[in-house]
């Protein structure tokens, strides 16, 4: 343990106290550092200090999956708009598990809007699955213009 770290641990108030490893948790797992250090009544210049001096600031940006999901699972707190829904999944497809950054394989289907799609599936103009999806596409939209 090098100086400077053995005096911030001597030193700080968050090393000793009986919470840390809630505190410094909820702070990997996304929380504010604000809130935390108002949930702990804690100074927040010293906790601040406490996570640079625990490298706990490069620690949390490892931890990208969990904000994700707290983004997705945000509907209950507050509206999110389908697009931020969107973005976030597509952000957590697209992260491994040690969060590198991977583009999905992309294959395109166009559709065009039919009213007939169950003709087109019938004639064999488009495959069936292409009219089953356009028949979905159909029901949700007629459920979201409601």
């Amino acid at each position: 343990m090098s100086d400077a770290n053995e005096r911030h641990s001597r030193k700080c108030r968050i090393c000793h106290h009986p919470r840390r490893e809630e505190i410094e948790q909820e702070y990997r797992d996304w929380f504010k550092a604000s809130d935390i250090a108002r949930r702990y009544r804690l100074d927040d210049s010293a906790l601040h200090r406490h996570l640079r001096a625990m490298g706990l600031i490069a620690g949390r940006r490892e931890n990208l999956r969990i904000v994700l999901d707290r983004i997705i699972g945000r509907g209950a707190e507050r509206p999110v708009t389908g697009n931020e829904i969107i973005r976030a999944v597509r952000a957590q497809a697209c992260l491994t598990d040690d969060n590198k950054w991977i583009e999905p394989a992309k294959t395109v289907i166009y559709l065009h809007k039919y009213a007939g799609a169950e003709d087109l599936a019938d004639r064999g103009s488009c495959p069936r699955e292409a009219a089953q999806i356009l028949i979905e596409m159909k029901r949700l939209e007629s459920e979201l213009s409601r």
